[in-house]
């Protein structure tokens, strides 16, 4: 059977279209509300018919996209068996599943919510909201699929796949461009051998705080009225991926990152012990209203661990990791003094702060 891939939208939230060249049936997996005329004008044009849209995971851009398919086109919407979105047509439970013609393999990967899954094919994986591209959904017992535990339970699952698999995250900015697992095992942070127990405390130490955004997309499953989904845009879903990765932590890890002022940074970086400045913003949060600043080292806070000998050199030197307002800063300076490095402090209110002087 020949199985061609595509990446329909290559943002930060990315959709990928698979289609089976012999039948012409094709599924799209994370589609986002914004690219819907989009996707339908691609598929007439390649004489493809849409059977299937999947959800990889809980998300008010991928509920919305995909419901819209189903109603224009009449394509089934597929989610995992523990999903609370009533708009879906099939439910996926963990095991080998056939979608249309093509066979594919479920994988129960919690992040945010229970209902997170991995889609296994022959030769990738597409991931979804998972720990293991270095998102943080361990910790956050306020949430469903909170629990450090289960995420370890699923990379043990993860790891047992073949080497060779590519894998494909649902959000580039979760941790890593595509790559083999065996290319992962030896940059990810996350997937270094641990037990259990010293797994569960070191997704504990990170200080990933509760996802407050997502009791509002749930509230929002569980009443399922499209109607409401369409005139439902809270404020902090104005851009969906800012509002994933900006997650605080809990106070106590916190507090354990120093935080320095607009005004103590301008300071420091005219002295003769100027601070290494990591901007780990997105490349396109980089233009507009809050553009990069001179003569800092940019890293997205998701590839931190993957380009890590980058900043090897400045190991033993001050950094100061700065975002768009401050709160991914915290996570990258987290997984810095993970990795050895004596001196991470993050810039309290980020460019917001620093466009405001």
């Amino acid at each position: 059977m020949d199985i061609t891939y595509e990446v329909l939208n290559d943002s930060s939230c990315r959709t990928y279209l698979i289609h089976d060249e012999k039948s012409d049936e094709a599924i799209l997996i994370d589609p986002i509300m914004d690219f819907a005329d989009y996707y339908i004008r691609h598929l007439n044009l390649g004489g493809l018919t849409l059977t299937h849209v999947i959800d990889t995971h809980t998300h008010a851009d991928h509920i919305s996209g995909s419901t819209a398919l189903k109603e224009r086109i009449g394509c089934e919407y597929v989610m995992h068996r523990s999903s609370r979105v009533s708009g879906v047509t099939w439910r996926l439970d963990e095991g080998m599943h056939r979608i249309g013609d093509i066979p594919l393999g479920v994988m129960h990967t919690p992040g945010h919510t229970k209902d997170s899954i991995s889609l296994v094919l022959p030769d990738r994986v597409f991931v979804g909201d998972c720990l293991f591209l270095n998102e943080g959904g361990a910790g956050r017992l306020d949430l469903p699929g909170g629990d450090a535990g289960e995420h370890w339970d699923s990379l043990q699952r993860i790891l047992g796949l073949p080497e060779r698999l590519t894998v494909y995250p649902a959000h580039d900015y979760r941790g890593c461009l595509p790559s083999s697992i065996g290319m992962q095992k030896t940059r990810n942070v996350f997937l270094a051998p641990r037990t259990r127990d010293e797994y569960l405390a070191f997704a504990k130490g990170l200080g990933y705080g509760p996802a407050g955004w997502m009791h509002d997309v749930l509230r929002l499953n569980e009443a399922c009225c499209l109607a409401d989904l369409r005139a439902y845009v809270p404020p902090q879903l104005g851009n969906c991926c800012e509002s994933v990765c900006e997650s605080t932590g809990d106070a106590a890890h916190e507090s354990s990152v120093a935080h320095i002022s607009v005004e103590e940074l301008h300071t420091r970086c005219l002295s003769s012990f100027a601070p290494i400045l990591v901007d780990v913003r997105e490349h396109d949060e980089l233009i507009g209203d809050l553009p990069a600043l001179l003569g800092i080292i940019h890293i997205p806070v998701g590839q931190i661990s993957e380009r890590i000998d980058e900043l090897a050199i400045h190991k033993q030197k001050s950094i100061v990791v700065i975002c768009r307002s401050g709160k991914r800063a915290l996570r990258a300076a987290l997984i810095l003094t993970e990795m050895g490095f004596m001196d991470a402090s993050v810039l309290t209110g980020g460019m917001l702060a620093w466009a405001e002087k």
